[in-house]
């Protein structure tokens, strides 16, 4: 996909692990201490190279003049059919130009194939973010579907889950129809 310069594509294994150390660097502007995030959010080499179900279709990147400027990673599960939305960076300069939502409808389109019910984000509770989402026709997941889907790809314990999910302004969780109920 092309727009303006930008070319998203399949971010696969290969891309990722040969641009691995830019990747990591725009995801500390991105998620940085200046720009409101406290430094547990950033991810490891580990957490980018992470296994999940069919990651290497679904996550993809954007590039601006063969630099890598924002990237989304996604995931598909099977046991829920839904697309699930992991991590998304997109470089400050380059903000503001629908990258973001066009990197979730590439992934979106990817992920048809497979006949997802949902996609779903899980996000900071930042009012501009809630916004954003609710604008592009998202709702909030409700907290049991939160709690079941939690406990399912986190494989975690219930009460456990259901305690992180109930900080205020811990995670925001919301979904989007996508053929299902």
């Amino acid at each position: 996909m092309e727009n303006d310069g930008y070319v998203i594509k399949v971010l696969d294994r290969t891309h990722l692990v040969s641009n691995i150390d830019e990747i990591i660097k725009l995801d500390r502007i991105c998620y940085s201490e200046e720009m409101g995030y406290p430094k547990i959010y950033e991810w490891t080499k580990e957490n980018f190279l992470h296994e999940l179900p069919r990651k290497w279709e679904l996550s993809c990147v954007t590039l601006y003049e063969n630099e890598n400027v924002g990237y989304l990673i996604t995931s598909y599960y099977d046991y829920d059919d839904l697309i699930f939305f992991h991590r998304m960076s997109i470089h400050p300069e380059h903000k503001r130009k629908g990258l973001g939502e066009s990197m979730f409808n590439f992934s979106i389109g990817q992920g048809l194939k497979y006949s997802p019910t949902r996609a779903v984000w899980e996000f900071e509770a930042i009012d501009k973010l809630i916004k954003h989402y609710t604008k592009m026709g998202c709702r909030p997941l409700p907290k049991q579907q939160t709690l079941e889907l939690l406990t399912k790809k986190n494989k975690l314990d219930q009460k456990e889950t259901y305690k992180n999910i109930n900080k205020d302004g811990y995670r925001w969780f919301v979904y989007m129809n996508l053929g299902g109920e």
